[in-house]
């Protein structure tokens, strides 16, 4: 084995070793941050994700070194939103600040995605910004979009950071870009300027640098990127109207000022005046409320009462909290706890992540129900293997199996059948790409995705060349992972129920497996034991049934009534259990024993939703047919 060689093989072997851990701690994180936590949790919380994804960047620094050197860098182009990037660059900053430091951004919203590297984009970003809060102790860092120049299909953007730091000799800036300086005269700069310089000229950029001692420094970025054809950013608020209680005056308007582009309203009162008269402005109008915020930096009444009737008045009404470090509040009563303070531009992508929650996983108006895809992750790392199943069963409801190598995979594959599998690559005893192509010679069609931390070229070609489908680079992102579902699994897996009592022990590819819809497993269960009259009493009588708990799990959820959702979701074991839908019964047991445990997230909403939606659509078929015979 060449040297070349040799040195690929250790890079790749560090890269797994370090981003493995990283999936884990980021993977819980993300995990933890859907259960109940106090504010100061979250603040905790929120700065500890923010470290270690500041940690990866700077494992990608090492890395990149061997990369560029050999001319084996390449960009990753995805459609991205630049001022959601540029935004999480400026949060994971904040932790690294120096006390007396301001920092201001000025990040606008761009009405169309790009092309872009985004991970690079942020390594770039990430690397000046901590320059800037290392040699800032005292002052203002900034950090904004200078200007944006669009051409036909392109856009070229300049990005700046200002601050107010130590500054530089024109020594030093003269070697601030070679590679390998890493003495004392160059304050500290190494690895990572040289890093991000060759990144932006490879998106048809560069770095420029102005810089006085004393005076502080200005790093303006350049680059290019390719302008998306979609134009439906922001459109997530558009037509809603937001009540905001607030005395912030100057966050108030510019916040209205904002969300006027968006085709929104903003509709704000003030906590400090005659609140039994606004309250009374706020119960008589006849606008249709879709969000309220609540500013609890300047309320001190209690609000538990106001968000109560809100919420009889507009049942989909979604009420955020804004509160500062010190201010510790009951957060059960809020779908959203915002710290401040908080740009606006932030707090706009806080906004449409809550009002998103409704519409995750949701396909032409239905929702994708990702919950009855068999599943299987083969991964070596224990911790890593765990977390992902958690990551499966708490996103997407999906309660996957796993393989603990290559060889353990194979033979799972061949005695069971599955919608899909996540394939790690280096694994002990037979790893992910020659696992890949025993699989292949059985089973041809069943999708496999690659689960890397090597983001090589030639890494991408041997998995595609081995016969996997698609390459998800470690820590592993929700988004891409539904990307991957919904691109992989044939569009009526996963719409529709399968693997029933009749498919079971059917063991055929994904694209001869018979697709049969609740209404038809229902009707087959009940025609072994009843004829057509009785079953056409059944459903009636199924019909009354579930609507009225289906009606009781909006109240119940509305209220947070715990015993109340552990009954209905009883109920529907039994109603649903009597019509052979074995599937939704296990789901509504899972849902009974988190509501038993006064287990309420976000994560149990959303399955809550899916399954009420799909019961939904169960009762317009059997009405359906009812109506016909």
């Amino acid at each position: 084995m060449n040297l070349k060689k040799k040195q690929d093989l250790f890079m790749a072997s560090i890269s797994h070793e370090l981003r493995t851990p990283l999936t884990s701690i980021l993977g819980y994180g993300d995990l933890l941050n859907n259960t109940h936590l106090g504010s100061k949790q979250q603040e905790y919380l929120k700065r500890m994700l923010h470290s270690s994804k500041y940690l990866l960047s700077l494992v990608g620094d090492f890395l990149d070194i061997v990369k560029f050197q050999n001319d084996e860098i390449d960009l990753d182009l995805k459609e991205i939103r630049l001022h959601t990037v540029l935004s999480e660059c400026a949060e994971i900053i904040k932790a690294n600040l120096h006390e007396n430091v301001k920092f201001e951004t000025n990040i606008p919203f761009l009405t169309y995605t790009i092309l872009a590297d985004d991970r690079r984009i942020k390594q770039v970003m990430l690397n000046l910004l901590s320059n800037a809060a290392k040699f800032t102790k005292y002052g203002t860092i900034k950090f904004y979009i200078k200007n944006v120049t669009e051409y036909d299909d392109q856009i070229k953007i300049t990005v700046n950071i200002e601050d107010s730091g130590i500054g530089m000799s024109k020594e030093v800036q003269k070697a601030l870009f070679s590679p390998f300086v890493t003495n004392d005269s160059t304050q500290g700069f190494g690895l990572g300027l040289y890093i991000s310089q060759e990144i932006i000229r490879l998106m048809g950029g560069e770095i420029k640098v102005t810089s006085q001692e004393g005076e502080g420094s200005t790093f303006s970025v350049t680059f290019l990127a390719k302008k998306s054809k979609n134009k439906d950013i922001n459109q997530i608020l558009s037509g809603k109207n937001i009540l905001i209680l607030s005395d912030d005056i100057e966050f108030n308007q510019t916040f209205s000022d904002t969300l006027n582009n968006f085709n929104s309203t903003l509709h704000s009162y003030s906590p400090s005046k005659d609140m039994p008269s606004t309250f009374r402005n706020i119960f008589a109008s006849t606008i249709e409320y879709h969000i309220v915020i609540f500013d609890m930096n300047y309320i001190d009444f209690d609000i538990i009462n106001l968000i109560s009737t809100l919420r009889v008045l507009h049942p989909n009404i979604k009420c955020v909290a804004l509160i500062d470090n010190n201010n510790d509040i009951k957060i059960s009563i809020f779908d959203k706890v915002i710290q401040t303070p908080i740009e606006v531009q932030n707090f706009i992508c806080e906004l449409e992540e809550l009002s998103v929650i409704h519409h995750k996983h949701k396909k032409n108006n239905q929702f994708i129900d990702f919950s009855h895809l068999n599943v299987l992750v083969v991964e070596d790392v224990e911790m890593s293997r765990h977390y992902i199943k958690e990551m499966f069963s708490v996103s997407f409801s999906i309660q996957c199996d796993t393989a603990i190598n290559g060889r353990d995979a194979v033979e799972k594959v061949t005695n069971n059948t599955y919608d899909i599998i996540f394939m790690d690559i280096r694994m002990p005893v037979l790893n992910g790409l020659d696992a890949t192509k025993e699989i292949r010679t059985f089973n041809p069609s069943i999708p496999i995705i690659c689960m890397s931390a090597d983001v090589h070229e030639e890494d991408k070609q041997a998995a595609k060349d081995i016969g996997m489908n698609s390459f998800i680079q470690k820590p592993l992102d929700k988004s891409e992972i539904i990307e991957s579902l919904l691109k992989l699994i044939p569009q009526g897996t996963t719409c529709n129920i399968h693997n029933y009592k009749n498919l079971k022990n059917d063991k055929v590819s994904n694209k001869s497996t018979q697709l049969i819809s609740l209404k038809d497993i229902a009707y087959n269960h009940l025609s072994e034991n009843f004829d057509r009259e009785t079953i056409h009493l059944l459903f009636s009588k199924s019909i009354k049934s579930i609507e009225l708990h289906l009606n009781n799990v909006k109240s119940h959820l509305k209220n947070r009534d715990y015993q109340g959702l552990v009954e209905d979701f009883h109920a529907f074991r039994g109603l649903l259990g009597n019509l052979g839908l074995e599937h939704e019964v296990k789901t509504a047991s899972k849902l009974q024993i988190h509501f038993k445990k006064n287990d309420f997230n976000q994560a149990v909403v959303t399955k809550v939703l899916l399954f009420t939606d799909k019961i939904r659509t169960f009762l317009k078929d059997i009405e359906v047919e009812l109506s016909n015979q």
